[in-house]
């Protein structure tokens, strides 16, 4: 029997417009992952090297404190005794110095570890993003280029693990007589009902591609023929 097809449609256009711009959003929230990413590893060097900018001060802080120390066992000197004072200044002045180095320290692990929160989330996004351009807004099944790639690592994991691997091709008829008669609207309403119809019978795992405007293929790994066709 001769097939009839629907053509594009202002409908195929808009998705093709929408898989691309999800596609952009996608690729911009990984970019901005890896820069956020980058400026929490620059943060936690600058945080260590003030970390190490601190216990310097901390240990001149005390070397100033024992030379103050011993001089004030020198008890007939009074020059001696001005030189100890001046010395445990100093020695507070570096401590509150490397107080101020830990705070800064600490903030900037603060923000990086912010940073790396805003970076996975950036990332979830970008997945769902990429999950959504790969989907057919109209019936839920994967798209023909995204489709066809899982297809094939399906059938290489098949071969690797020596399982079955099988497939079915679903044709809607008429589909351009319907959209001619009844409208589009129609016609993508029994698209969706093809799609539900099929999902009711595939297992969560199972692949559900639209190959064409009237054409889906469904791919169940690891099932007997038997069970595939009854669930066809």
């Amino acid at each position: 029997m001769r097939k009839s097809r629907g053509g594009p449609g202002e409908g195929s256009v808009t998705h093709a417009r929408t898989t691309a711009a999800r596609a952009d959003t996608a690729r911009e929230r990984d970019d901005t992952g890896d820069v956020r990413e980058t400026t929490a590893g620059q943060r936690d060097e600058a945080a260590s090297e003030r970390d190490e900018l601190a216990a310097g001060r901390d240990r001149a802080a005390e070397l100033a404190d024992d030379e103050a120390q011993e001089l004030d066992l020198r008890e007939d000197l009074e020059d001696e005794h001005l030189a100890a004072r001046e010395l445990r200044a100093r020695a507070a002045a570096g401590r509150a110095r490397a107080t101020e180095d830990r705070t800064r320290a600490a903030a900037h692990r603060e923000m990086a570890a912010e940073d790396r929160e805003q970076s996975a989330q950036d990332r979830q996004l970008a997945a769902r993003d990429r999950d959504l351009a790969a989907t057919d807004e109209l019936t839920g099944a994967r798209r023909r280029g995204a489709g066809l790639e899982e297809l094939r690592h399906e059938m290489d994991r098949a071969r690797r693990s020596g399982t079955t691997l099988t497939g079915a091709y679903v044709d809607v008829d008429d589909l351009k007589a319907l959209n001619d008669r009844e409208s589009h609207r129609a016609g993508d309403q029994r698209l969706r009902d093809v799609a539900e119809a099929l999902r009711r019978h595939m297992r969560s795992y199972d692949l559900l591609v639209r190959v064409g405007g009237d054409e889906f293929v469904c791919i169940l790994p690891d099932i007997s023929m038997d069970d595939a066709c009854g669930r066809f």
